[in-house]
């Protein structure tokens, strides 16, 4: 247990070293005050070597006397941090373990807490989600989760997830996940072109095992798709993986911050009659050689 995490505290000062190089540089060590050393480098190491022993009681406070404030607690300065913070504890507080037998729970332990804070507890009334089951997915050809806005009864899907577990291979699906997933964007772009949306754009995240990539595609000229990796990261697999969250956070923030621009897109969407747009072009099918 001892080796374990004097392990973590490497990787956390090796995270920091490559995530965030400037926190060490001399312009920035000269500026630090005692509180700027406690909270960025200390408070982690302490906590995680000697926060185990129970006849150790640990506790934060300044040196100037008479400064400690029992119910100070620390806050985001941002969204983006107060992001980060939400995922992070969900993930610390989750003891229970996954078994990666299938990629339903694979989902529900490192996936689905992140969406979830990210995209669905601060939705509003008109976003819609799905997630797919493994017969969903065969049947219907359907990614494992998607997400979008709904106006009455119509639905359209923006951002779409395609997940397999670690150290698994389909090789009898007609299709990779990758091809999948670009024609599930294809989609997407294709139905907002054929609402008359200005600047159809769609997202999709791969995820092969704990490795994701994040694409975006746009219609830049007839009939030609363009999909472009905008982010790459890696989930949370465990304590010392916690440092990804703000990178995680940072790509999909992308994602969250297009669907209020794509409902005032569908809003504003052209109400006069035209025929269909000569840009759309049909997918191509791929089939088994019998």
């Amino acid at each position: 247990m001892q080796e374990k995490v004097i392990q973590n505290i490497y990787l956390y000062i090796l995270d920091m070293h490559v995530d965030r190089p400037w926190v060490f540089s001399k312009q920035f060590i000269e500026m630090y005050s005692e509180a700027d050393y406690q909270y960025k480098f200390w408070s982690y190491i302490f906590e995680s070597f000697l926060g185990r022993k129970q006849d150790i009681f640990l506790r934060w406070g300044d040196t100037i006397s008479g400064s400690y404030d029992a119910s100070f607690v620390m806050e985001a300065p941002d969204n983006m941090g107060s992001l980060v913070m939400k995922i992070g504890k969900a993930f610390v507080t989750d003891f229970a373990k996954a078994k990666n037998n299938s990629e339903a729970s694979f989902f529900i332990k490192f996936l689905w807490p992140i969406i979830n804070i990210m995209f669905i507890d601060c939705a509003k009334k008109n976003a819609v989600y799905s997630v797919m089951d493994g017969h969903e997915k065969q049947e219907k050809k359907r990614p494992d989760f998607m997400l979008g806005i709904e106006d009455r009864k119509r639905e359209l899907y923006y951002f779409y997830i395609e997940l397999k577990r670690p150290d698994c291979d389909s090789k009898y699906q007609k299709e990779d996940d990758f091809c999948k997933l670009m024609k599930q964007m294809k989609t997407s772009v294709d139905r907002q072109i054929k609402l008359k949306m200005a600047n159809p754009i769609s997202f999709g995240l791969l995820c092969e095992g704990f490795n994701c990539s994040m694409y975006q595609m746009s219609l830049v000229n007839d009939g030609i798709y363009l999909p472009v990796m905008v982010k790459h990261f890696s989930l949370v697999e465990n304590e010392s993986n916690l440092m990804n969250i703000p990178l995680i956070v940072e790509a999909l923030s992308i994602v969250k911050d297009e669907l209020p621009k794509l409902e005032k897109r569908y809003k504003g969407k052209r109400k006069e009659k035209t025929k269909e747009s000569e840009y759309v072009k049909p997918s191509y099918q791929t089939e088994f050689n019998k």
